[in-house]
C-alpha cells in the first residue's frame, strides 16, 4: 500500500472511530498488498494473452464482485 493509501486508510478509520484493531489493521494492509500484486500480474499475463475478450470477461467479473462487496459495505453505514 502506498504512504498515500495508507494515510487514506488510517484517516477512514479514524473518522470511523478507530475501526479495526491495529492487529487487524495490519493484516487488512498485508492482505491489499497481495491483492494489488496479484491483480497487477493478471492484467500483465492477460495483457500477454491477447486474448481482449478473456480479459474482459474475466476483469468484468471480478469488478463486479467488488462492486457486490462494496454495496454490501454501505448497507453496513
Amino acid at each position: 500500500m502506498s504512504d498515500f493509501n495508507r494515510k487514506a486508510f488510517n484517516d477512514i478509520l479514524s473518522q470511523r472511530g478507530g475501526g479495526a484493531s491495529s492487529g487487524a489493521q495490519n493484516i487488512i494492509v498485508e492482505k491489499d498488498k497481495i491483492v494489488r500484486k496479484e491483480i497487477a500480474e493478471l492484467y500483465s499475463i492477460l495483457s500477454s494473452s491477447g486474448d481482449s475478450k478473456i480479459a474482459i470477461d474475466l476483469l468484468s467479473d471480478h469488478v463486479a464482485m467488488m462492486v457486490s462487496m462494496i454495496n454490501e459495505f454501505k448497507k453496513r453505514v
